[in-house]
């Protein structure tokens, strides 16, 4: 089933095996992610597309949008599946999904009517101006929502709208701020905690102190430091997460062009590289199997490293 249909509701999801009590399944966030739950369900409302969970890793109750589920495993299936068979399951997800919006943005690109252009100097400054306009417009907007001292549920719901409308600007700052916004919205409720968060981002951004990477928090990953010299010939790599270079594939191809090894997690792995588009929620997250098991690695004596996908590029480029 392509994903593009399943989340533009041209494809029924099969819910039948979606039950009250404990269930395990794939689910696709609004962010993007694609992570493993396993929650009691408390009640289903089919009417509202939604069901009410305690997720039972984080002891949480919350909102899960059916049409989300990827696939519920079954009880004996569940029992059966091994982690490395989970992330295996977890990664095509990643990578059909990433594979179809590339597809789609070019089917798109295709259909668009051809723009005749004098010269590169004059498209650039094109684009450059669409972006100068929109970062115009955001502070804009942020100024507004600030004015009264705090971003209430609505302002949120306009500022998601808002950079939805301009995300084919690919700019990364818009793009990350809308994660951001996203990951909040999730749930449809913007609690106390998130609403500080979300005033203190503008009001950064603002006044001109807002990293392109900051929503990425990736310090929050453990990361070696310092970070290690890496010689790519001859040394083995295994790729996590959502990378900006490429996909996974075109990730290892790029390594072992240059004399490295592309290889599946194991005790003679020399790095574990991590995309960066990762989140503070990496241990629940498909490509946090790898991160612990690389820690439990370290810990036993192993030599693998843990590096980022900024890291990783420095000595590939």
């Amino acid at each position: 089933m392509s994903l593009f249909d399943w989340l533009s509701g041209k494809e029924k999801f099969e819910k039948d095996t979606l039950q009250i009590g404990e269930n395990s399944f794939i689910y696709f966030s609004a962010s993007g992610e694609v992570s493993f739950k396993h929650v009691k369900v408390t009640s289903i409302d089919e009417s509202k597309n939604t069901i009410q969970a305690i997720d039972l890793s984080a002891h949480k109750s919350k909102t899960y949008r059916i049409d989300r589920i990827l696939r519920i495993f079954g009880e004996k299936e569940i029992k059966n599946l091994t982690e490395d068979g989970l992330h295996q399951i977890m990664e095509d997800f990643v990578d059909e999904l990433r594979k179809e919006a590339e597809e789609k943005e070019k089917q798109d690109k295709q259909d668009k009517p051809k723009k005749t252009l004098s010269t590169k100097e004059n498209k650039r400054f094109n684009q450059k101006r669409v972006v100068d306009r929109n970062i115009d417009e955001l502070i804009g907007l942020a100024r507004g929502i600030l004015a009264d001292g705090k971003v209430d549920q609505a302002e949120a719901e306009t500022l998601q709208k808002w950079l939805i409308a301009v995300s084919g600007t690919e700019h990364p700052m818009l793009q990350n701020l809308l994660v951001k916004v996203n990951e909040m919205l999730e749930d449809n409720v913007l609690d106390d905690e998130e609403s500080a968060e979300l005033f203190e981002t503008l009001n950064e951004f603002i006044g001109g102190n807002f990293e392109k990477g900051e929503i990425l928090k990736s310090t929050s990953l453990p990361l070696e430091n310092p970070e290690p010299e890496i010689n790519i010939e001859g040394s083995s790599f295994c790729f996590t997460g959502t990378f900006t270079s490429g996909t996974r594939k075109e990730v290892e191809a790029m390594a072992e062009e240059k004399g490295g090894k592309a290889t599946r997690l194991n005790g003679s792995t020399d790095f574990l590289v991590i995309g960066a588009y990762a989140t503070d929620s990496w241990i629940h997250s498909s490509y946090g199997r790898k991160i612990e098991q690389a820690l439990d690695y370290q810990k036993k004596g192993g030599h693998i490293k843990i590096i980022s996908e900024e890291h990783w590029l420095k000595f590939l480029l």
